[in-house]
């Protein structure tokens, strides 16, 4: 799908969720917004066309994700690989959590 509002826009990364998508220049955002998952400050009405995500000016985002009701901006990639690989089959713990080296921004939360 042509996104027209984003055709100038070098993407360097794109995530979709269940009915929201994200894509990575600035952090741009649109989709159903019920939980708030676009990042405007508000869950009254859906985002019918890219915007950029509030919050996020002059933070170096490096990855998206966008899940079923919710995003986040990882401003570091894993240095290692390796170690992060191996927590793919460990249950994600506190301890398991606080060892893994990576910041992580919520671009929205739920109530």
């Amino acid at each position: 799908m042509f996104i027209e509002d984003l055709s100038i826009t070098k993407i360097i990364d794109i995530s979709c969720g269940d009915s929201h998508c994200l894509a990575l220049s600035h952090v741009y955002a649109w989709g159903n917004n019920t939980m708030g998952q676009c990042g405007q400050g508000h869950t009254s009405t859906p985002i019918t066309k890219p915007k950029k995500v509030l919050g996020l000016e002059g933070v170096s985002v490096q990855q998206i994700t966008a899940g079923t009701s919710h995003s986040l901006a990882w401003t570091a990639v894993p240095t290692d690989r390796s170690a992060l690989l191996a927590y793919k089959n460990v249950p994600m713990t506190s301890q398991v959590l606080s060892s893994i080296k990576l910041v992580i921004h919520f671009i929205f939360h739920s109530d």
